[in-house]
Order: C-alpha cells, then structure tokens, then sequence
C-alpha cells in the first residue's frame, strides 16, 4: 500500500504549507537512516524528489554514491535527474560503470529526459565513457529513434549493428539448428531471457506475441526472427514512439487505447499510459521492440534448447 501511495503521490504531487514542509523533514529523517529498510528509505527519498526536489539536491547526491545499498542509490540517482537543473544528471555517464544495475538504469533514464542530456549520452558513448552494454534495450531504442536527426544518427552509428552483422550472428547460431535441444533447459532459457517481453499460454508478459503461436514455423525462421527481430516484426507488435507536449518521449508496443488516452506497454509489462490531449507526435519506430543483440544472453547451446521449448510448446 505504500509503495503504490507513493506511486500516487509522485504523480499528482505534494501540495506546499507547513505540513508538507514538516513531511519533507520526516522523509528526510528517514532516508539517511542507514539501520532502516532500504526499500522504506529509497520510498522516502521519492517523496522527497516529488516535493520541492532542489531542496534536498545535496542529500540525493550523497545517497546516490557506492556506500549505500542499491534501492537507495537508485531512487537518489532518480531524484537527480528530475531536478529542473541539468547539472546532477550531467555528471552521470562518467559514474554509470560504478552504479548497480537498478540504479544505472535509473541513471539512464535521466540522461534521455531532454536533448541536451542526451546529447551528453551520446558524446560519452562516443568517448567510450559509456558502454553500449550499460543500456537497456528500450534506452538504446530511444536514442536510435531519437527525434533530433543529428543526434539520431549519431546514437544509430554507435548503437544499430550493420545488417551485414546481423547476417554474421545468425550464420554463426545455425549450428544451433542441427543440437538436439533440451525443452527442459529451453524452458529455463525463456524465463530468463524470453518471459518478460512474451509469454507461452499465460505464463509472461503480453509485449510480444505469445510463442506457443509460433511453435509451428520452421526452426530456423523462428532463429532468425529471434536474432534479426528488425526483419520480420510482427503485425499489432510494431514498437511506437510517442513525443508529449512537456518534452517527455516514450516507447513501446501499443496497449489498451482509450477516446483520451493510449497506452504504451514495454520490458517486463511495465506501461506508460499516456492522454492523448499531452501528446505532440507518434509515430511508429520502424523497429521491433525486441533486442537486437539477444546473443549477448544466449549462447549457441541454449539457443538449442530455447528453440526446442518453443516448438513444443501446446497451444
């Protein structure tokens, strides 16, 4: 109940008085106490973020560092970057390798809130500062379908692999398609890797086509829509991106619509609901919503099994 109270408030904010000052100095209280649960102190540090942020600038950037526990210095990375000043979320690419993975994310996400964040992303990717691995699929999404043409293709020269490389991933994984697969082994595969974009009859998540429906394709089309997913992208799967009015972009498949809203479901089930009156473009992304370097978490072996859990998935 408190984490979606918080949740709440962070959308429809705080309100001012005496009493949210004296709400902001008991959030603070809790969040620097380094006894209490981390996930109690990381929920304090998010209201504080929601109520006159800059206030406590000095506190967020002392319980994002590497002695805290990763919950704390993933909500203290995610209140810098939603400071209205740049500079706290500018100073990220260069700490992103020392970061945790909740909070790299965290720190991720606050470099593509505006263009000039972004931009900053970009260069330290370029000054290999930053690491195309320390990128989650969708932010590398996000930049590659960026809305600025010259940082667009800047993030796709650093990002989007040749299709010539492409083709070399998928000769290399076809010996993957004489392996006897273990189903067994494949079904641990899938929910590793698969199950939190698709699911087999239930069991995942709906942001990409359920994989009992493709079981009776041939393996080796089934192993190039899995390793070339910009190939063949499935129809009512195409991944969308979405300008808002405030600046915000968002990106993914397309969920429940509404007269006054749409939704935007990605990685995980996680969805990005959004009103139409707030939204300046849409447009779809021209690529699929899955990641294009999957090899980078299958090898050769379990791609043998994952392709035989799939085929023998019931539907």
């Amino acid at each position: 109940m408190r984490a979606a109270a918080v949740d709440l408030l962070e959308e429809i904010g705080l309100g001012g008085g005496p009493a949210a000052a004296a709400r902001s100095a008991q959030e603070a209280v809790k969040a620097m106490r380094e006894d209490a649960d981390p996930e109690l102190r990381a929920q304090a540090i998010r209201l504080l973020a929601a109520d006159e942020p800059e206030r406590h600038r000095a506190l967020f950037e002392k319980l994002a560092g590497p002695s805290e526990p990763e919950a704390v210095q993933a909500a203290a990375v995610r209140a810098c970057g939603s400071l209205e000043s740049d500079e706290p979320a500018l100073d990220l690419p260069s700490r992103l390798r020392e970061l945790p993975g909740e909070a790299r994310t965290e720190a991720a996400e606050a470099m593509l809130r505006n263009d000039r964040r972004a931009l900053a992303l970009v260069e330290a990717l370029e000054s290999d500062a930053v690491q195309p691995w320390m990128l989650s699929s969708r932010q590398k999404h996000r930049l590659i379908m960026y809305s600025d043409p010259a940082l667009r293709a800047r993030a796709r020269k650093l990002l989007d692999a040749a299709e010539g490389d492409r083709r070399a991933v998928l000769d290399r994984y076809r010996v993957a398609l004489e392996k006897q697969g273990d189903p067994a082994q494949g079904q641990k595969v899938f929910k590793r890797v698969c199950k939190k974009c698709h699911a087999v009859n239930e069991d995942g998540e709906d942001v990409g086509p359920d994989l009992a429906t493709v079981r009776t394709r041939p393996a080796a089309a089934i192993l190039s829509d899995i390793l070339q997913p910009n190939e063949s992208i499935a129809q009512t799967y195409e991944s969308y991106v979405v300008e808002t009015t405030d600046g915000e972009i968002h990106e993914g498949v397309i969920g429940p619509q509404g007269p006054t809203f749409v939704t935007l479901r990605r990685e995980g089930g996680e969805e990005d609901v959004i009103e139409r009156s707030r939204i300046r473009a849409m447009r779809a992304a021209q690529l699929s919503a899955m990641p294009g370097d999957l090899e980078q978490q299958v090898s050769v072996e379990e791609m043998s099994d994952l392709l035989a859990f799939i085929r023998g998935a019931k539907r």
